[in-house]
């Protein structure tokens, strides 16, 4: 990190100008309101101080609390880590997310004779967290030869320990869990020093300091266990968004002591810092750099107020107004909410979806399916709220076995089961008097058999045996997948076909012509002559799975479907593949290409509708992309946009009575890709609040990928889908992109329209209509966003600095020039992703069990090395010119 020499105006702008006790108070960085200045601290802070009697008895913790270490102290060297408590504390990712809820009452492991403790899977992912953040402690503290006086450990709290109350026991694991986030403290504190001198050295070979996260996977730290770790914000991240304790400094010390940290340093890393101000030292040189701004100082002896507010959160009046995170579901939607949501996608939906997916959705009503389908808990959490958590496939029956009936309910569009208890009063624990009223007194005394704990209530770690060890963050543990994706919103026909054995034979063929002449009709105008004209007969077996491939229906049942090919429809259908894809003439009455046909699409209304939009997406060639202004039929503020004339020409083929709210509701279901285009005159220029979490993953040379890489991505990218507005443009690239968003991402959100201007050109993108010039606009994703959501690593080759790109999922780009985009989400694609998807996540049975069955693809091949579609390509790319041409003409011919 570059560190500035002085702080400049453009620094202070965040600042704030406060008189305490008659003397003026000053921080750069931070508008929180102070309300008094603390004395220095002249003990050890982190035990409480004894009376002089008391002194030599064992230390009590009980009284101890994080809360006593997240507001501002005065800096002193062996605890300049106390600055760096998150006051937020984020347990979130494949590592903390484990302690993000605490287990309730009735999941605690009781024995008559010991009492109440911790459940003994919880128990020992706790002791290897303790002992990989510590672990973690003792290398950089060797790295960067800095040597802070350490908290107590976790255990000292009581975690490991049975207790007589359950409540006692639940207190316990919260002060322990506190304590974690303590040591976490310690460790950003350390990766900021380690940051600072690997900076500094930088430019001198001879003594250039390796960077903390590569010298801790140099020491045998598992990469895929840090980049879990390292997820959550409270670790590394160092922007003014993640909210710390922050310090009180002298500058008058700083001047004379060099190991005193610079204001300018404390900034740098997001430290919210204040320090006396005189104004005798306007003038002078020494620090006229850390004079306030003229208006902040203005506003305290004018009598204007500065706004002051109300919570004692750090940067409360900094921080815009953050968007409403719908996309969360799961963390701010109550049961009845979702369900009305859910009622209304689900209603929109069914009156679009085709024969096809409505046979299939009733399929899957009568045949509800426990392991094919996906099963979510409401469970509350430590504040009341109802987390809606999705459970492993291994756990879904014995999950639904355990409700009762009436607090299940089975969603068939989206093949999901919610489970849902009302809690009762006070987090479901009724029995207020079981232990009398001392239940909650535990105190938690110094332990000489705790090996971790300390007289003095600090901890010791010896820097000299932390380099012996070489291998830890205990890679023999795999990370715990949530949930594999076993089922998607739109199921495989042939299952459906296998639970409905009933079914008759012509009443499935008749279901296949449908939704081939469907798809026909749709995406390549085909209507067929009347009368049906004579087509050569199709006897090869290899034919008809040819053309029911390009169809993107798959089955495998030949002999049942044999029926299909000697019907005269059916038979000119594929004709009509066959002239299409050998460039063969095609008659004006087969197709409604022709402007001399009955149903032409010269002539539907949705043609007049269409704005050609110029755009321009970073410094690539310029697009033409397709928008369609319903004027005063419109019911939205935004304008349904498409991004090819072949997806055009399927728009104006829909029911004409789609709004553009439908359209938009239908591209959703079937993964088509479209925008939601905006006058840019009606969005607000202010920059966008949400940040991103986007961060492309590194590895080094020979990596081999575990199963628990496939773990972390699926975590990151679930984080990035609920956790950032702009992430509604996923649900709306179709292709992978689409699939791996549309069941995380809440629709309610896509179809609201644009987030609005931003302060990072990447994050918008921009169309002018070609006729008048006026630009619109609507959310884009970053490159590394795009990465993220891909799963996609930097590997770096061994041959200088070269790096090659594997990825968990194709890119939007190696999709795209594969056979399996056909414009929409076939059966093909979903069976593919379903593939992808098992091999990175389930264990190769002739290898190692912590290896994935596949590899990243495209590793060490070329970018579509791996992806193999349709036999041929598909006609939307093949006539993509001849489709551009009918709408240049359509259009003129209507101005």
């Amino acid at each position: 990190m570059n560190l500035p020499r002085t702080l400049c105006d453009s620094d202070k702008e965040k600042g704030r100008v406060q008189i305490i006790n008659g003397d003026i108070f000053y921080s750069p960085n931070c508008r929180k309101e102070l309300k008094s200045i603390p004395e220095r601290d002249v003990h050890n802070i982190l035990r409480p101080c004894p009376s002089y009697e008391n002194i030599r008895k064992p230390t009590n913790f009980s009284a101890t609390s994080l809360t006593d270490y997240q507001s501002p102290r005065w800096w002193s060297i062996p605890f300049g880590w106390v600055a760096f408590v998150p006051r937020i504390p984020d347990f979130t990712g494949p590592i903390l997310g484990r302690m993000n809820r605490l287990p309730h009452r009735h999941e605690l492991h009781y024995e008559e004779d010991t009492g109440y403790s911790m459940p003994s899977q919880i128990l020992q992912d706790w002791l290897y967290l303790e002992r990989d953040i510590v672990r973690a402690v003792e290398l950089l503290i060797v790295h960067t030869k800095w040597t802070p006086l350490l908290p107590a450990f976790p255990t000292v709290f009581g975690y490991r320990h049975p207790h007589k109350s359950w409540r006692t026991a639940l207190k316990a694991f919260d002060r322990s869990r506190n304590w974690f986030v303590m040591w976490i403290a310690v460790l950003s504190y350390l990766i900021a020093v380690a940051e600072t001198e690997t900076s500094a050295r930088k430019n001198y070979p001879l003594i250039a300091l390796t960077d903390w996260y590569s010298y801790l996977v140099q020491t045998g730290c598992s990469e895929t266990w840090l980049e879990g770790f390292t997820m959550s914000s409270m670790v590394c991240d160092f922007n003014f968004w993640v909210e710390r304790a922050g310090t009180i400094v002298s500058l008058e010390d700083l001047r004379v002591d060099n190991k005193l940290p610079k204001v300018e340093w404390l900034c740098a890393f997001g430290i919210p810092n204040w320090y006396q101000w005189k104004l005798e030292w306007s003038n002078d040189t020494r620090f006229k750099a850390y004079a306030p701004l003229p208006h902040q100082i203005q506003s305290v002896f004018s009598g204007i107020p500065a706004p002051i507010s109300q919570s004692t959160d750090v940067l409360q009046n900094l921080l815009p107004a953050s968007p409403t995170n719908d996309s969360c579901q799961t963390k701010r939607t109550t049961w009845a909410e979702f369900q009305a949501d859910r009622y209304a996608i689900n209603t929109q939906r069914e009156r679009m979806e085709s024969l096809q997916h409505r046979n299939e959705r009733l399929a899957r009503e009568r045949h509800r399916g426990t392991m094919t389908a996906t099963v979510f808990e409401w469970i509350p959490n430590d504040d009341g709220n109802l987390i809606r958590t999705k459970v492993s496939i291994e756990r879904n029956q014995t999950t639904l076995e355990g409700y009762e009936k009436g607090y299940t309910h089975y969603d068939a569009f989206w093949n999901e089961w919610d489970c849902y208890t009302e809690p009762s009063e006070g987090g479901g624990f009724d029995d207020e008097n079981e232990y009398g009223n001392n239940a909650d007194c535990d105190n938690f005394a110094f332990e000489s058999d705790t090996p971790f704990s300390h007289p003095e209530g600090i901890s010791e770690v010896d820097p000299v045996s932390a380099e012996r060890r070489t291998e830890w963050a205990h890679k023999e543990r795999p990370i715990v997948l949530s949930a594999d994706r076993e089922s998607s919103p739109l199921e495989d026909g042939l299952e459906q076909e296998n639970e409905d054995e009933r079914m008759r034979d012509d009443i499935f063929v008749q279901g296949l012509e449908t939704e081939i002449f469907r798809v026909l009709r749709l995406h390549f105008g085909f209507t067929g002559t009347l009368p049906p004209a004579a087509s050569p007969p199709v006897d090869n077996s290899k034919d008809w799975s040819r053309f029911m491939r390009v169809m993107g229906i798959k089955f495998v049942d030949i002999e049942r479907a044999e029926p299909l090919f000697k019907r005269t429809n059916i038979l000119a259908a594929c004709d009509f593949i066959r002239r299409l894809q050998s460039n063969a003439a095609i008659l004006e009455d087969e197709w409604d290409l022709g402007k001399s046909h009955w149903a032409t699409v010269y002539l539907t209304h949705r043609m007049s509708c269409i704005r050609l939009l110029k755009v321009k997406p970073s410094n690539e060639c310029t697009l033409t992309w397709y928008m369609f202004d319903f004027g005063s039929a419109r019911t939205q503020p935004w304008m349904f946009t498409v991004l090819s004339a072949t997806t055009a020409l399927t728009v104006c083929r829909l029911d004409s009575s789609y709004t553009d709210k439908d359209l938009a509701t239908y591209f959703l279901q079937f993964g088509m890709a479209f925008r939601t285009m905006q006058c840019s005159t009606f969005l607000t220029r202010a920059p966008y609040s949400t940040k991103s979490t986007a961060k492309r993953a590194s590895r080094m040379q020979g990596y081999q990928f575990l199963i628990d890489d496939f773990v972390n991505f699926e975590s990151r990218a679930t984080n990035f889908l609920t956790e950032n507005r702009r992430a509604r443009i996923a649900c709306m690239m179709g292709g992978v992109m689409w699939r791996v968003a549309c069941s995380v991402v809440n629709w309610k959100i896509v179809l609201r329209g644009p987030s609005g201007w931003s302060s990072d050109y990447r994050e918008y993108i921009i169309g002018v209509q070609e006729d008048n010039s006026m630009e619109f606009i609507d959310d884009a994703l970053t490159g590394d966003e795009i990465s993220d959501l891909c799963g996609m690593y930097y590997v770096l080759t061994g041959k200088g600095y070269q790096y090659e790109n594997p990825s968990w999922y194709p890119t939007p780009q190696s999709f795209a020039s594969s056979g399996f985009d056909y414009g929409y989400w076939s059966d093909f694609c979903e069976a593919q992703f379903k593939n992808w998807h098992s091999k990175g996540s389930k264990p190769d049975p002739t290898a190692r069990p912590e290896l994935p069955a596949r590899q990243p693809i495209n590793k060490g091949a070329s970018e579509n090395g791996e992806l193999s579609g349709r036999p041929d390509p598909g006609p939307c790319s093949e006539y993509a010119g001849l489709h551009e041409g009918i709408l240049n003409d359509g259009i003129s011919c209507l101005l």
